[in-house]
């Protein structure tokens, strides 16, 4: 008789150490509703930095592209685009780059996206050019979270 008392009272705390499984599905269905509410203002906030992120990194190339301009006398053309804040690609005497802070051997940053930001040469006397993030959709043009960041 001893034994058998003994695994009843063994049974007994094996049973209430555990959880049920509908105690577990109520905490399953909690936590899906919570991420069903956090999780698309998570995601909007997510494609916002990524707008914020590119526009804070144009202004870092822009700045740049201006102190290459005070040193060099020319902007590059478009062939040679940003390359020249980070190489001396033209080989001109008064290169006194790279220009951004960055370790060598690195090249230039890329956009939040992924993709390598675009240099359009200045239209007229007095502009520096225009530097630009094709957004999300990686092409030029778009609206929304794919529109071009300048």
């Amino acid at each position: 008789m001893g034994i058998n008392n003994r695994s009843k009272r063994e049974m007994e705390r094996v049973s209430e150490a555990g959880y049920s499984l509908l105690e577990i599905l109520v905490v399953l269905a909690i936590i899906a509703s919570l991420a069903a509410l956090v999780g698309p203002r998570l995601i909007g906030q997510v494609d916002k930095s990524k707008v914020t992120t590119a526009k804070v990194q144009i202004e870092m190339l822009e700045t740049a592209l201006t102190d290459y301009y005070t040193e060099v006398g020319i902007l590059p053309n478009a062939s040679e685009g940003l390359e020249v804040l980070v190489k001396n690609v033209t080989n001109h005497d008064r290169w006194r780059g790279p220009y951004l802070d960055i370790d060598a051997g690195e090249s230039l940053p890329l956009d939040p996206w992924g993709s390598p930001y675009q240099y359009r040469p200045p239209s007229g006397p007095g502009q520096i050019g225009t530097i630009f993030s094709m957004g999300a959709d990686r092409q030029i043009g778009g609206s929304g979270q794919d529109a071009d960041i300048s």
